[in-house]
């Protein structure tokens, strides 16, 4: 009995061994901004707000206060001693700042740990601690793929009350090979799903399975949680881990200025493809940092019909800097795709963080600068188009392609004839310029008669209930005059009456002008028209009773 508890003690110890040892092995991850960086988080977290995009426009706050992720150590044959981690962790900045929170409480920093590189195609990215660090724990990758069904643990630092917090789960395998392409658009490798907890924060951190020998190593890198599913994580792979790292760490074939080369080449084959999402890849963070409130405003008026749900999309599922590439993008396509055949770059022979090379398009020479940031090369200054000088153009928007709009009108009477209703419609939008209305419309019909009495005439106004419906066939002229539109509009109308004295069909005309207001991809607006119809006598040989007139304010909504 004694030898029984004795190696139950031993197991414990053990196992309690091993997670100490895993925790020193797992860090804390925080991006170190720049204070420019920091003020034009907040600067676009206001134009974001504004736009409606409020879930961007919160993460936008908090990376200007400051966020953190997970990661863990890992050394190569060398001993050089690296923390792997998700690019969405650090993808904005060039240094990040390690702790290494040891099992008894201490914390071991490193300051502006440099960002050796980030994956192109995945959700990975690499930090060096510093040359003279010496660590003696770190984790290893697995040689042999994960089976469904068994057990994985979750390691990370996830937030609580604002602070990182040591969270160690367990669970299971449940999707070893899952694809989707709008989480990991690879088509060579598969995702792994899993049910061990993930929080905010995680996200970087080591997915482990258990070995014989009571330690841990890495099946893959937690990365999303899925929406719409219960308990659905997803982690990269340890073959894109691997991957990754083969790229990253081999300073003997990396030449910066053959490196450079061949993202120009890579940016002017993806400029003549006309597509923004394969110019999107050269588009660098410095690049989105000359973005101004007043030029992202401008920008959102200008996207491509064809970019546009996409880019609104990246917005509202909270990827603000990828929204903004892809604006950036969006706009170079446009700017250049008339004349992409002429843009060709000069031969780089030296590289340096920041360089600039020259370049023709459509007969002229320009200078563009480059940026190396996080082993890669981005755009961040092209004079075809400065992002912080982009500006909405006043005039006719030729742009506002909207399908439909609701609105709620309320008309009041004018002069003798008249009618006092409310009114709920709906337009569909034809080609921008035209539209077709339905209306339902109830209220009360005012009109004059005369009564006799002895002598003398009097005057009175009666007033008759009345329920109609109609239909509508107009055009509108949209202005645009800075950040509003002004819709212009009329449009022929006929419908059928029910009513006591002012029943039966009708026909008439009704213009007026819209005054809207942008929130997020769609417009509210404000509105005042003018209607006349008249009522048709189909038993006096079709012949019109007396015109009605009113007034109306409307508010609605354009989509």
């Amino acid at each position: 009995m004694k030898i029984k508890i004795l190696g139950l003690l031993l197991l414990i110890s053990f196992q309690l061994s091993a997670q100490n040892e895993l925790k020193e092995t797992v860090v804390v991850v925080r991006p170190v901004y720049s204070s420019e960086t920091i003020t034009f988080f907040k600067d676009i977290s206001s134009a974001l707000m504004k736009n409606g995009f409020v879930g961007s426009a919160r993460i936008m706050r908090r990376n200007a206060q400051g966020v953190f992720g997970s990661g863990f150590i890992y050394k190569d044959d060398k001993d050089a001693v690296y923390v792997i981690t998700n690019k969405h962790v650090v993808h904005q900045a060039k240094n990040v700042n390690i702790e290494i929170i040891k099992a008894i409480g201490d914390t071991v920093k490193y300051e502006n740990c440099r960002v050796v590189a980030v994956a192109q195609n995945a959700d990975l990215a690499l930090v060096a601690l510093p040359e003279n660090v010496k660590i003696a724990k770190s984790l290893h990758l697995a040689k042999t793929a994960p089976v469904e069904g068994s057990d994985v643990w979750s390691a990370g630092f996830p937030g609580l009350d604002g602070k990182p917090s040591w969270q160690l789960g367990k669970g299971i395998i449940s999707n070893r090979s899952l694809q989707n392409k709008e989480v990991f658009d690879n088509d060579s490798l598969s995702l792994i799903q899993h049910t061990a907890q993930v929080d905010a924060g995680s996200s970087g951190g080591p997915l482990l399975r258990a070995t014989d020998n009571n330690n841990y190593e890495v099946i893959g890198v937690n990365t999303w949680k899925l929406g719409g599913r219960e308990n659905a994580n997803v982690a990269l792979p340890v073959e894109a881990i691997e991957n990754f790292i083969q790229t990253a760490i081999n300073p003997e074939t990396f030449v910066p200025s053959d490196a450079l080369n061949e993202q120009t080449a890579g940016f002017v084959a993806a400029a003549a493809k006309n597509d923004y999402r394969e110019v999107r890849k050269y588009v660098s963070y410095q690049y989105v940092y000359h973005v101004t409130p007043k030029s992202f405003d401008a920008m959102l008026t200008k996207i491509s019909k064809d970019a546009k749900d996409a880019i609104f999309a990246q917005f509202r599922s909270g990827e603000p800097i990828e929204g903004i590439r892809s604006l950036i993008a969006d706009a170079l396509v446009q700017k250049v795709q008339k004349y992409a055949g002429s843009l060709h770059f000069s031969q780089a022979d030296l590289a340096d963080t920041t360089t600039v090379l020259s370049f023709d398009f459509n007969g002229k020479r320009y200078e563009s600068q480059w940026e190396n940031e996080q082993g890669q090369w981005g755009l961040s200054d092209f004079p075809i188009l400065q992002v912080d000088r982009v500006v909405a153009k006043n005039g006719i928007a030729y742009d506002f392609d909207y399908d439909r709009s609701w609105w709620f009108r309320r008309h009041i009477q004018v002069g003798d004839y008249t009618e006092k209703s409310y009114e709920i419609g709906h337009d569909m939008i034809l080609a921008t310029y035209g539209f077709l209305s339905t209306e339902i419309l109830w209220g009360k019909y005012f009109r004059p008669i005369e009564l006799s009495s002895g002598n003398e005439t009097q005057s009175e106004i009666i007033s008759d209930p009345f329920f109609s419906i109609e239909f509508g066939l107009g055009g509108q002229l949209p202005f645009r005059i800075a950040s509003c539109y002004l819709i212009p509009y009329a449009n022929v109308i006929t419908g059928m009456r029910i009513g006591e004295d002012s029943g039966g069909f009708f026909t008439g005309f009704r213009s007026g002008v819209k005054l809207g207001f942008k929130l997020s991809s769609n417009i509210i607006y404000i509105g005042g028209d003018f209607k006349y119809h008249i009522p048709i006598d189909f038993e006096a040989s079709g012949k019109f009773k007396t015109p009605i007139t009113s007034i109306g304010i409307s508010l609605g909504y354009i989509y």
